[in-house]
């Protein structure tokens, strides 16, 4: 009887130590998979994921690491079955972006239905994962479903107002549709959040286009102007106030620039700084009835800026992308820099 004791207990450690020795071997390969996937080496990723699997054919994790992977390699079908594998997985629960790999997937595969369909199922598990709202709102997009697009995406921003795509994108939809100063808005928003990137050098020049370089405004003999707002703009009553304003204070800035032609001209950051400061002053004085992410979230985060008194260097943080003298003020001013992250950081506490 001892013997047998004996001889179960020395059964019984060999089993715990292979599992251990199991474990480390497993979570090495998904490390080493997951490294030669950021490496851009997706195929030699996917063959460490499947030494993994030959370990644990049901984890979740894994599956999922070998769906990303082949939507890099743009075999969409390939990253669905793997995908499918995941849900059906030991860990489901942990892994709420499969959701949002599902939906990516679908979309790739021009399964609009489907696509949907996944993102809800998501929502409805995880109502607060804002990258299910965002996904899904690009999906309509690429449909065409401009309006389940513009407040699905609007969503994503109430749940995490610091993803800057979201920001990024409903923008693009408002410039779509004509609506200048929400699409100025949202830009000034992602600007803010990502200063520095390609899409920040995109997004930057469309925001100078909207503030001061204006096509509404045409100059017809030596202090005379013509300004020309279209039946769309005025169409959209919520805003036309703010852009008629806009649009006579870029008559007086042309004025103010013949006077001193023979001075040193204003930069556009110049410009940006004097628009800025006439928008977010006009925010400020909007009435509080007002609905809406415009007006719930936009308006009073730029007014707080504006009684910082930091839109100089919030003007030049979201010109960063340009560097030259934009980046040179910002170093030459650390002061001001820090006041205005300091104000942005203070903001709602």
């Amino acid at each position: 009887m001892l013997k047998l004791t004996i001889s179960t207990l020395f059964i019984c450690l060999l089993t715990f130590n292979v599992a251990i020795a199991q474990d480390k071997t497993f979570s090495k390969y998904i490390e080493n998979g997951i490294a030669l996937h950021d490496e851009g080496q997706y195929l030699e990723a996917i063959k460490q994921y499947e030494k993994a699997l030959k370990i644990n054919k049901k984890s979740t994790l894994v599956h999922a690491e070998i769906a990303y992977s082949y939507v890099e390699l743009g075999d969409s079908k390939a990253a669905l079955r793997h995908v499918n594998k995941a849900f059906k997985g030991d860990a489901s629960d942990k892994y709420p972006m499969i959701y949002v790999m599902k939906g990516n997937v679908l979309d790739d595969l021009g399964k609009f239905k489907q696509a949907v369909k996944a993102y809800k199922q998501g929502i409805a598990k995880y109502p607060d994962m804002a990258m299910l709202y965002f996904n899904l709102g690009i999906t309509y997009m690429r449909a065409n479903q401009e309006n389940n697009a513009k407040n699905t995406i609007i969503t994503a921003i109430s749940k995490n107002y610091s993803h800057a795509s979201s920001h990024y994108y409903l923008g693009k939809m408002m410039e779509k549709q004509g609506r200048k100063i929400p699409a100025i808005m949202s830009y000034y928003f992602f600007l803010m959040l990502e200063p520095e990137t390609i899409r920040a050098d995109e997004i930057y020049d469309k925001l100078l286009d909207l503030l001061i370089r204006n096509d509404n405004v045409n100059k017809t003999a030596a202090n005379e102007f013509e300004i020309n707002i279209n039946a769309n703009d005025l169409s959209d009553l919520e805003f036309a106030p703010l852009e008629l304003v806009l649009s006579l204070d870029i008559t007086e800035m042309l004025k103010q620039e013949d006077e001193v032609a023979a001075e040193k001209p204003k930069t556009d950051t110049d410009k940006l700084i004097s628009k800025t400061e006439l928008l977010f002053s006009m925010l400020q004085e909007e009435e509080d009835d007002k609905q809406g992410i415009w007006w719930d979230f936009y308006a009073p985060y730029y007014a707080h800026i504006a009684d910082c008194e930091v839109i100089t260097a919030f003007c030049h943080h979201i010109g960063l992308s340009k560097g030259g003298d934009i980046a040179l003020w910002m170093e030459a001013h650390e002061e001001e820099a820090i006041d205005f992250v300091n104000c942005v950081n203070e903001y709602g506490q």
